[in-house]
C-alpha cells in the first residue's frame, strides 16, 4: 500500500510539473455527495470540449457508492 501511495504521489508531481498536461484531482466521495461543483471544475478544465448538463450530474447516483 505504501509503495502504491508513493508511486501515485510521484506521478502527480510529474504531471503538475509538466506544461503539457492539466489535471484535476477529484475526491470520489465528494463527487458522489455533490456532483455539480466537480462537473463545473471539469468544464473549466476541458473548456469548449465539454458542456455540463443536468444529464451529466443525474447519472452520478449516490446509491451506487459503497463505503468500505
Amino acid at each position: 500500500m505504501r509503495l502504491q501511495q508513493e508511486h501515485s504521489h510521484q506521478i502527480r508531481q510529474v504531471l503538475k510539473a509538466s506544461n503539457r498536461v492539466r489535471d484535476l484531482e477529484v475526491s470520489y466521495p465528494d463527487l458522489v455527495a455533490n456532483p455539480r461543483p466537480v462537473v463545473q471544475q471539469l468544464a473549466q478544465l476541458l473548456e469548449a470540449k465539454f458542456t455540463p448538463s443536468p444529464t451529466i450530474t443525474a447519472i452520478i447516483e449516490p446509491s451506487r457508492f459503497r463505503q468500505k
